[in-house]
């Protein structure tokens, strides 16, 4: 039960706006842009995901397996509850997730107390373990049931390549936003690249 609640609360944060792209403090684009000048580089990409890759193999085998990512995860959604709950009552109040979409807190606050559980979260586990299973099964390329660095690097080349829209070697806010707000954009509209 503890792995579904720390897997949901993982998926919460990462659907509700309190993490990766939706604000500033080393969270969206901030968190790649490694010389400050507004944009991101594959380079500055590569290099981010490369200490994201390091800081989650925790056995430091050059391997990330499924459970080295799952605590890593729980690690961080620990960590992002307890930096949202603010006066330390154990629920997240709607003040402390003020940037989550009241539809979401809305649907996740299922006894309509004003507050979010961490059972109430648990709600959430089942999609998030799905999307996690799927994303590591797309990472995993030659199907050895580990990520090695190499594979890690593929998949941050293969992100910023969607993410750079134009093809110009940059990812500016607005295409980072764009990338969040519609996903996988269609046709890029230029060729090669």
């Amino acid at each position: 039960m503890k792995r579904l609640m720390m897997a949901s609360i993982t998926g919460l944060l990462l659907t509700s706006g309190l993490a990766f792209a939706h604000g500033g403090g080393g969270k969206g684009l901030a968190r790649f842009d490694r010389d400050g000048n507004g944009a991101v580089t594959r380079d500055e990409m590569r290099t981010a995901a490369t200490e994201h890759f390091d800081k989650t193999d925790a056995n430091h085998d050059g391997r990330l397996t499924q459970d080295e990512i799952q605590a890593a995860h729980r690690e961080r959604a620990s960590k992002r509850f307890a930096e949202k709950d603010a006066n330390k009552d154990g629920k997240l109040s709607r003040s402390e997730v003020s940037k989550m979409p009241d539809e979401m807190f809305a649907r996740l606050d299922q006894n309509k107390d004003g507050s979010l559980t961490p059972d109430e979260l648990a709600s959430r586990a089942q999609r998030f373990q799905q999307f996690a299973q799927k994303h590591f099964q797309r990472a995993d390329a030659n199907g050895d049931g580990a990520i090695s660095k190499d594979e890690a690097l593929a998949q941050s080349d293969k992100r910023f390549a969607r993410m750079d829209v134009n093809g110009d070697g940059v990812i500016t806010q607005d295409e980072m936003k764009a990338h969040h707000r519609h996903g996988k954009p269609g046709a890029r509209g230029k060729s090669g690249s």
